[in-house]
């Protein structure tokens, strides 16, 4: 796939962070619809809608779980908190892959691919794999600890489960035992 379609896509999921949310305390839940013009016919627009669960307090580093029949299981580590300000990466944001060593409570250190993206103190999990650890560490309430690349080591306690964390449990085709939304 050319490098902007990449781009464009990757991109979408950064900036559907500050989608507004229904939720209690510790986690968010918003469903929201995408749609791309990839510019040109060669590699196709994209259009579908996904479920975001995210960590609310502001304070903190904010872990976000993806979840959609086009893109799989994602989850995206917000470096920066809310309340120091949003990053803007301006017109263009620039990715690379880095392989962080992560670190889940009770578990072997392992090391993925990760999108970075820089300006925006920004990654995501390339492989569904990793985005199912996080997603079962929640589960467990068990902690995990990741290094942003060119930063200080992060150490993420993740918020007890609630009402928001159910519903994305039970919505979502990977977490629910295969049951894809009609």
């Amino acid at each position: 796939m050319m490098y902007w379609a990449k781009a464009a896509i990757m991109t979408a999921f950064i900036l559907a962070i500050f989608a507004p949310s229904v939720a209690a305390e510790g986690w968010a839940l918003v469903t929201k619809n995408n749609t791309f013009d990839q510019r040109g016919e060669r590699y196709g627009d994209a259009n579908y809608t996904s479920l975001s669960l995210f960590t609310t307090d502001k304070t903190k580093p904010e872990i976000r779980f993806s979840c959609s029949t086009a893109r799989g299981l994602k989850t995206t580590i917000l470096f920066q908190p809310e309340a120091q300000g949003i990053l803007d990466g301006g017109r263009k944001i620039k990715f690379r892959t880095k392989k962080p060593i992560v670190n889940i409570e009770g578990r072997k250190p392992v090391r993925h691919a990760w999108t970075y993206f820089k300006s925006i103190r920004t990654m995501q999990t390339r492989r569904g794999e990793t985005a199912r650890m996080l997603y079962n560490a929640a589960v467990q309430g068990q902690s995990f600890e990741v290094k942003e690349p060119a930063h200080d080591r992060i150490s993420v306690v993740f918020p007890p489960i609630n009402d928001a964390f159910k519903a994305f449990a039970r919505d979502c085709y990977i977490t629910n035992g295969g049951k894809k939304p009609s």
